[in-house]
C-alpha cells in the first residue's frame, strides 16, 4: 500500500504526502538516513509531529504530541481531521512493529 502513512495507518489524501526518515536525518549519517528502507510514504502533518524523533520515541509519545497538536497548532480543517482519526486509529491498535523495520535494529538492510 504506496499510499498509506506508515506513522498513522491510513490512507493520505491527495497532495498531502511526504517523505518520513523513519530514523531522522538529524540523528543518523546520510547513509543510514537515505537507506531506501528507511523512506517511507506519510501524512505531512503526522510526520511534522514526530519531529526528528527515533520510531521508538515517537510510540512513547505520539499521543501526547498529537494531542498538542490539535490544541495548540494553527492547521487546515482537514488536517485537524487527519489527526483525530490517526489517534483514533492507534486507539484500535495499529501499531508497527518499529523494531523490525528501523535501520538501527537491522543492520543486514544496510549491507
Amino acid at each position: 500500500m504506496a499510499n498509506t502513512c506508515i506513522l498513522s495507518g491510513l490512507e493520505i489524501p491527495k497532495g498531502k504526502q511526504n517523505i518520513e526518515h523513519l530514523v531522522p536525518k538529524s540523528r543518523v549519517p546520510k547513509y543510514i538516513a537515505n537507506n531506501p528502507y528507511n523512506l517511507y510514504p506519510a501524512h505531512k502533518v503526522i510526520n511534522c509531529i514526530k519531529g526528528n524523533l527515533l520510531p521508538c520515541e515517537f510510540e512513547e509519545r505520539k499521543f501526547s504530541l498529537s494531542y498538542h497538536a490539535l490544541e495548540s497548532w494553527r492547521m487546515k480543517s482537514d488536517d485537524r481531521e487527519f489527526v483525530r482519526r490517526t489517534i483514533e486509529n492507534w486507539e484500535k491498535n495499529y501499531q508497527p512493529d518499529w523494531c523490525s523495520i528501523c535501520l538501527l535494529q537491522c543492520r543486514e538492510k544496510m549491507r
